[in-house]
């Protein structure tokens, strides 16, 4: 895959973090790899408190404030050294909380606070008991310390989830050897409630596989599918897909805003390596191949894209989320022919042609891999791709 250069997304006014340690791409433990990953995104005003240790930086948190009365800021939060935040999507969660209405959030660990977040200065605040109600992080942000999971109160139920993925793993290997596997092991030992229809060492098309987990026994599943090498961060993840489906009918990570004929791909609009312009991609997804034996690049970042919340014409296929009802009642299915490349782009357009609306959600998911445009299997296919829909490549602009 050709180098990524990132459109960084900002926000005016920002957001700025405190936290006693500088990220750096080096840090292997998960606190540091929680940082790094959130230091990406250019939302978030970096600060660094030095030698606050465990305490809330007296100092910098009163001027924070200050800037935060004075609408220099649009939140203020303080993280923890050992805090690990599952979520590299701080920024969007700020944004769900000022949505809401909340004013400050924070969480406790063993009786010691662990994050604090101020979204309105407290001179701003009103006298209602709501407004002035310190809520629970934990509630929205799934977070750890000192290896320990900060367990979320019990919320209202939301469907069950449904991952459908295909792995050459075996059965034995797949919940030990595979990204996937791994996170639906932490996902479980959270409360989720999930199925798992996993095709081990497979070697049919991956729309069979797909299809056939689409039946009326999980119509009122939210159904995943799913590459095995993801690693879903987020322990919130159903019920942010919840949220996701009473606003699209097909969701995912990433995606491009319009369509055009013949288009490669939904991040290259024209040739493979050719980025669409600023603005007409969306989401974000981070990637992780430092782990990866057989990986061309060793990278970790979290790449955003563009808007997080917004309707789309395409969508990345490492991750598409659904109704099981929807999919019964339109008739939607994946195209065999297409086994291992633009099935995704295909699935988009059929949803398409069914009036169901398309959009991407803000999802902390992990790909270990950085993608696989312009491999041969792809370029066996994308003709294949193109004789159905009647198109030609497009051709290039100056």
């Amino acid at each position: 895959m050709p180098a990524f250069t990132a459109v960084a997304r900002t926000v005016s006014p920002p957001i700025r973090l405190l936290c006693c340690h500088r990220p750096d791409a080096g840090d292997s433990d998960a606190a540091g790899r929680s940082r790094y990953a959130l230091s990406q995104d250019r939302r978030l005003q970096w600060t660094v408190t030095k030698a606050a240790g465990h305490a809330v930086p007296d100092r910098l948190w009163s001027q924070g404030q200050q800037a935060l009365a004075a609408g220099e800021l649009s939140a203020l939060v303080w993280m923890d050294q050992d805090l690990v935040l599952h979520d590299f999507l701080l920024a969007d969660r700020v944004q769900e909380w000022q949505a809401q209405g909340l004013l400050h959030l924070s969480s406790s660990h063993a009786g010691r606070e662990v994050l604090r977040v101020q979204i309105a200065s407290p001179a701003s605040e009103t006298s209602t008991d709501e407004a002035t109600k310190c809520h629970d992080a934990r509630l929205s942000l799934a977070m750890s310390i000192e290896g320990q999971a900060l367990r979320a109160p019990a919320t209202h139920a939301v469907p069950p989830l449904l991952l459908v993925t295909a792995s050459r793993a075996t059965l034995q290997d797949f919940y030990t050897h595979t990204a996937l596997g791994r996170s639906v092991q932490r996902l479980r030992a959270a409360g989720v409630a999930l199925k798992v229809r996993a095709a081990c060492q497979n070697r049919a098309p991956l729309a069979e596989v797909y299809n056939a987990a689409i039946e009326p026994a999980f119509a009122d599943h939210t159904v995943v599918f799913v590459h095995d090498d993801v690693q879903i961060d987020d322990h919130h993840i159903a019920k942010r897909l919840h949220e996701a489906l009473q606003s699209f009918d097909v969701v995912g990570l990433a995606g491009c805003v319009q369509r055009l004929p013949g288009q490669p791909a939904w991040l290259f609009p024209q040739r493979v390596g050719h980025w669409a312009p600023p603005g007409q991609l969306l989401g974000c997804v981070g990637h992780d191949t430092t782990s990866h034996p057989q990986a061309r690049r060793k990278l970790r970042l979290v790449k955003h894209f563009g808007a997080s919340r917004h309707r789309a014409a395409l969508l990345d296929g490492v991750l598409l989320a659904l109704r099981g009802q929807t999919l019964l009642d339109h008739a939607l299915r994946f195209d065999p022919a297409l086994a291992f490349d633009f099935y995704d782009l295909d699935f988009c357009r059929q949803a398409e042609q069914r009036g169901l609306q398309l959009g991407v959600w803000p999802l902390a998911i992990t790909h270990l891999s950085a993608g696989n445009f312009d491999s041969p299997s792809w370029r066996r296919t994308y003709p294949i791709y193109l004789e159905k829909w009647g198109e030609t490549p497009p051709e290039p602009t100056a």
